[in-house]
C-alpha cells in the first residue's frame, strides 16, 4: 500500500528545535518528518526524496537557510516546494532576503507551536 502521507524537510542546526517541530508534525498533522542539519544536509536529502514542504533556519553552518533557498529556487522540480523559514533573525532586510527567494512564510524564534499549525494548515489543509 502507498503512503499518501505528506512529507516535511525539517532543517535546523539546534536539535531541540527540529525535536519540537517534528512532534507537533508528526503527532498534531500525521505528517512524514525527516531531519536535516543544515542546508548541504538537507541538499542531500533532497536529491533522493521528494518533499511537500521544508521548513528551515537561516543561520546554520556548512550551507545557511538563504544558501538553501537560492539552490531551491534554482532547481525547476524543487522551486514549487513551500519553504516556512523558522529562525532568530529579525532584521527587515533578512526577511526581505528570505521572500525574495521565494519563501511562503517567516516565522521568528522563539516560536508559538500555534504559529507553525497556522502556516502548516496555509500549507496542507484539512479536508
Amino acid at each position: 500500500m502507498e503512503n499518501n502521507r505528506k512529507k516535511v524537510l525539517v532543517v535546523d542546526d539546534q536539535a531541540i528545535i527540529r525535536r519540537v517541530v517534528r512532534a507537533y508534525l508528526e503527532t498534531v498533522r500525521g505528517l512524514e518528518v525527516s531531519e536535516a542539519e543544515n542546508g548541504l544536509e538537507a541538499v542531500k536529502l533532497l536529491l533522493t526524496s521528494d518533499f511537500d514542504l521544508i521548513i528551515t533556519d537561516m543561520i546554520m553552518p556548512e550551507m545557511t537557510g538563504l544558501e538553501l533557498l537560492g539552490y531551491l529556487k534554482s532547481d525547476a522540480k524543487l522551486a514549487v516546494v513551500p519553504v516556512i523559514m523558522l529562525t532568530s533573525q529579525e532584521d527587515e532586510p533578512d526577511r526581505r532576503k528570505a521572500v525574495s527567494l521565494g519563501v511562503k512564510d517567516y516565522l521568528i524564534k522563539p516560536f508559538n507551536p500555534l504559529a507553525i499549525k497556522a502556516v502548516v494548515d496555509r500549507c496542507f489543509p484539512k479536508d
